[in-house]
């Protein structure tokens, strides 16, 4: 019994260790899309067929498996949809593989209370825990009391069939829960690290590492398309100073401010970076110089009359300095349009600032 047990634990942390890593980016919960729902029910019920396949072997005559696990665990990835697709999966298979006797009907009974009990237990608005204990305590005593009903003309068999069922249904929910509890923390800890990985951490906007990622990627697919690119360059006029005055806390603050006023100012296909301290960069695909200075002066004159307000409540006036170059207007290798873009936010900077400057 124990080699049973073992299989069916290794079948269970197999189907969770690869589902995880499937739906790793995406997720699965109540909320997601109705697609993944029904997938994760379908995927439910095969891993319940495999429990019942592999079921643990009591005597010769009696066979008990962890289906209800599967069932749970449907509900964890998708709720109720997923809990009814699982159910009706395992189900149908009971019925048409095994056959119709009186065991089959009453596992076909069986599988049908703990969709209904387990849906319900589901929509309670109680933690994942205290669902998984409810879940796991009804669907035991569901089952053992369609035990008792088959055994009741072999009432000695009864006490070793009820202890084996109940205890290993008690290793194998603990254990199970536990690892899946371990996983989404490990998933929640990869989409952090990835996140921070592409993002700045002070403004939420892509970092430099992700611009420069993305920026050979949207390089070759214009090449290749001969479409349009545009970039802007976008430096803080005197920035240093609201840090020297107010504090580099107030001036963290400052770059937050910046860095929504940039993504709200743009489509959704732009991308917008802090590429470090007060400099900013927003390159625009399928967008002509014309179009890009038009972001551009609508942008600078946003920021120019914006008012940052301080923690202390003092209200200051920033303004930026913005340099644009567009491929193939006014660049024509795009591989320079970075250049050409520093080049002419210097000369924004250089000529006065709070202005705007293509490089030809």
């Amino acid at each position: 019994m124990l080699n049973d047990l073992i299989i069916n634990a290794a079948i269970l942390v197999a189907f969770i260790s690869v589902g995880n890593q499937v739906f790793r980016d995406s997720g699965l919960d109540e909320r997601s899309p109705f697609l993944l729902r029904v997938l994760s029910g379908g995927i439910s019920g095969i891993l319940g067929i495999l429990l019942m396949y592999y079921g643990m072997n009591i005597t010769n005559k009696v066979i008990i498996d962890f289906r209800n696990i599967a069932i749970i665990i449907a509900g964890t990835l998708g709720g109720t949809m997923s809990i009814g697709i699982a159910a009706f999966i395992i189900g149908l298979f009971r019925v048409s593989y095994y056959g119709i006797s009186d065991s089959s009907i009453a596992a076909l009974i069986v599988t049908f209370l703990m969709d209904i009990g387990v849906s319900a237990i589901f929509r309670r608005q109680i933690t994942m825990g205290r669902k998984w204990f409810l879940s796991v305590l009804y669907c035991t005593v569901i089952s053992l009391i369609a035990i008792a009903i088959l055994l009741w003309h072999d009432i000695p068999l009864l006490p070793t069939v009820v202890i084996n069922y109940v205890g290993g249904t008690a290793i194998v929910s603990v254990v199970i829960y536990k690892y899946m509890k371990y996983l989404q923390g490990v998933t929640q800890l990869f989409k952090t690290l990835k996140e921070e990985s592409i993002t700045d951490y002070l403004t939420g906007l892509y970092n430099a590492r992700q611009f420069n990622r993305v920026f050979d990627e949207i390089v070759g697919k214009a090449i290749e398309d001969q479409k349009m690119v545009s970039l802007l360059l976008i430096d803080i006029d005197f920035f240093k100073k609201v840090n020297d005055t107010y504090g580099h806390c107030e001036g963290d603050q400052v770059l937050r401010e910046i860095g929504k006023i940039l993504s709200h100012s743009c489509r959704a296909s732009d991308m917008v970076s802090r590429n470090g301290g007060e400099e900013f960069s927003i390159l625009l695909q399928d967008c002509s110089a014309a179009q890009a200075y038009e972001t551009a002066e609508r942008i600078r004159k946003i920021v120019e009359n914006h008012p940052f307000k301080l923690s202390d409540g003092i209200e200051i006036k920033i303004t930026i300095s913005i340099g644009i170059s567009t491929y193939p207007e006014n660049v024509k290798d795009l591989r320079k349009i970075i250049e050409n873009a520093d080049n002419a936010l210097y000369e924004a900077k250089r000529t006065g600032r709070n202005k705007i400057i293509f490089q030809s």
